[in-house]
């Protein structure tokens, strides 16, 4: 519908107008949600349709878990407060100084500073190696949106890193 995507386009592309955009559904709102220290440690079958999430959190969606009192902020505006080792994600350690300054607990803006250095080996007991983050929304697609073997998208805008996506238990 060309009108309908003008519109959408002129307002921005802002939530609201893609509310109004035809044959869209908005998945925003409150999810079920449950941080595990590393993708070994996510709830076993949490993908499964008759898994119980009701002792899980509920968190806002779109939003940072972060940004939603969950774990740390990792992220800074000019680079990463931990080591870049790709495909690595390794957040354990401390910055240490060789200068006999106490460890850090964050270190993202002295890691430039000469006389500092991460130490993979120094345990921080509230770090979370890798942390994953499990969602868990139900919804129901309008009646004939999948009829004649019409196409439906599931679009993720602000998923980072790497995910997995199941839909009625199936990945």
């Amino acid at each position: 519908d060309v009108p309908a995507a003008v519109n959408f386009w002129s307002a921005g592309g802002s939530w609201d107008a893609r509310a109004k955009l035809p044959n869209v559904m908005l998945l925003n709102g409150q999810w079920d949600f449950h941080l595990a220290a590393s993708p070994q440690d996510i709830p076993v079958g949490f993908f499964d349709t008759s898994f119980d999430t009701s002792s899980w959190d509920a968190i806002k969606v779109p939003a940072n878990w972060e940004c939603e009192g969950y774990d740390r902020p990792i992220y800074t505006n000019t680079f990463y407060p931990f080591p870049m080792d790709p495909p690595r994600a390794l957040r354990r350690g401390v910055w240490t100084s060789s200068g006999g300054q106490a460890p850090l607990d964050r270190g993202g803006e002295v890691s430039l500073i000469p006389g500092w250095s991460w130490d993979p080996n120094a345990a921080d007991p509230n770090e979370l190696e890798n942390p994953t983050g499990c969602y868990r929304r139900t919804f129901d697609l309008p009646e004939g949106w999948s009829a004649n073997g019409r196409r439906v998208f599931l679009l993720f805008e602000g998923v980072d890193s790497a995910f997995y996506c199941w839909i009625n238990g199936v990945r």
